[in-house]
This record gives structure tokens, sequence and C-alpha cells, in this order.
């Protein structure tokens, strides 16, 4: 019998990303690849497209928390990968989940990377075949446009090199009630 511990789960669903509307009147350089984002503290996103969000992502996370529960926009911001952007390996501290929204891609560019890689790459790093036998090093989901990934924020992700792409990001807060 095989088990397998201590898994990380993502959860990935359809959404229909025209509905999603972030303002992105003040675009600039981010973050250490610098990317054009609209990553500010201020969150302005009309309330229907909110609305649809928040649908979208109770349905995905509802197959896996049982207990009453709230979620909170905390940022959301466009994503614009021009000509071979990227970015560089980060987690979103200060949230509980994040997401990506996959809205103009050819192909999904974002890794997931194994909270272990470190430890499973320094005792196996000679055999490719070992490796696996204990777990990848990361993860590529397979999404495409109209697509959406959540996940904890903890998880280590970065997106390769890309073009002509556009995507959404956020963060929640979740609450359980007692």
């Amino acid at each position: 019998m095989k088990l397998d511990l201590f898994s990380i789960p993502i959860w990935i669903g359809n959404i229909d990303a025209s509905r999603i509307i972030v303002d992105d009147t003040d675009l600039s350089q981010t973050f250490r690849s610098e990317i054009k984002t609209s990553f500010s503290e201020q969150n302005n996103i009309p309330q229907d497209s909110l609305d649809y969000l928040y649908d979208v992502i109770i349905k995905l996370l509802n197959r896996s928390i049982t207990r009453p529960y709230n979620i909170k926009l905390g940022h959301i911001w466009n994503n614009y990968y021009e000509s071979d952007d990227y970015q560089e390996i980060h987690t979103h501290p200060g949230s509980d989940v994040s997401f990506i929204i996959y809205k103009k891609i050819k192909e999904s560019s974002t890794i997931f990377q194994n909270p272990n890689s470190s430890v499973i790459g320094s005792y196996y790093h000679s055999c490719d075949t070992l490796t696996k036998l204990v777990g990848n090093l990361d993860y590529r989901p397979e999404c495409r446009e109209n697509q959406i990934v959540v996940f904890p924020s903890f998880l280590e992700h970065y997106v390769r090199n890309t073009s002509n792409a556009l995507t959404v990001s956020g963060n929640m807060k979740i609450t359980i009630n007692e």
C-alpha cells in the first residue's frame, strides 16, 4: 500500500475571466521582475465582479471546508507579461489562499515549488528516477484561458518566461465561523 503524506491541495476551476474587471489605470513595474502590474494597496473591482469571484472560489473551496466560513478579498491585480517577462519565486504572506486567473495565455507558465524540493534534491540529486519516487520537485498546472487556480498562500511559485499574456492575481483571508 502506498500513502501520500503531507499533500498540499490546489483547486482548479473554470471562470469567465471577462467578468473579472480590475482597474489598471495605474500600471507600474513591480516586484523584482519588474513586470507591469496594477498591484496597489487599493482594490478597484466592481461589486458584480467581486460577487462572481467569491461565488467561483467558494464553489471550489466548499469541497474542502466543511464548516461555515467567510472569505474576504485582500488584494487583486492584473499582471501583464509582454516580452519574455517572468515572475520570481515568491509566496503571498498575510493571506490564507491566493489565486491566479488566466485571462489571456497561450499556455500556463506558473510553476508551484514542492516545499520539500531542497531536501529531496539534496538526497536524490544524481537520480531523477529516485526523485520522482519520493515526489516531484515542482508542479506545473495545465491551465488554459478562463481557468482559475486557488492555492495556499504559503506555497512557493513562480512564472517562467512568457510573452503576450494577462493574468489576474489575488489574495484572500478565510475566517471559520465558530
